[in-house]
């Protein structure tokens, strides 16, 4: 991806209200097949709004008083082997 592609999807984000979410990476979806050969420079695939569920320190999902499970929605930056 190049920096104009990635400034043009930042700013879509920005103008639709997303601007002040922290900013993410799914090291996961990062994969390629020389990375055993020492390939660690790899492609941008997406950037997205992602919501995640909030663990709380046991490991377990987090809840409000409500009953409702707590998210974080974050920026989340993907390569090309997305997993999610």
């Amino acid at each position: 991806m190049t920096a104009i592609k990635l400034h043009k999807l930042l700013g879509q984000l920005i103008e639709a209200g997303h601007g002040r979410k922290n900013i993410m990476v799914d090291k996961s979806s990062f994969q390629h097949p020389c990375e055993e050969d020492g390939v660690v420079i790899l492609d941008i695939h997406k950037v997205m709004v992602r919501s995640y569920p909030i663990y709380d320190d046991d490991g377990d999902s987090k809840f409000r008083k409500d009953g409702t499970e707590c998210y974080h929605n974050n920026i989340v930056i993907t390569g090309g082997s997305e997993h999610i």
